[in-house]
């Protein structure tokens, strides 16, 4: 699997779960957090190529979405 994602805005929408965002990492856990945090936002998927299992090759487009939530302790994909 091969794909490039570009970042198209900060992740404000798309939250199911009242309660449940945050709006960022929790401060004293932020520098830990950033591994993954750097991510936190919505992506466009450019492209991804997937190899099936007959060696033939598929190409897709779509968007992924990350935010914060649980008081900025943990982040989490919304699709």
């Amino acid at each position: 699997m091969w794909f490039q994602m570009v970042n198209i805005s900060k992740a404000n929408n798309g939250w199911l779960i009242k309660g449940l965002r945050a709006l960022g990492p929790d401060p004293n856990l932020k520098e830990k957090l950033m591994l993954f945090g750097q991510f936190v936002g919505d992506w466009n998927i450019v492209e991804a190529h997937y190899t099936q299992g007959d060696g033939t090759e598929v190409k897709m487009k779509g968007e992924v979405h990350f935010g914060w939530i649980l008081g900025g302790l943990q982040y989490k994909m919304f699709g």
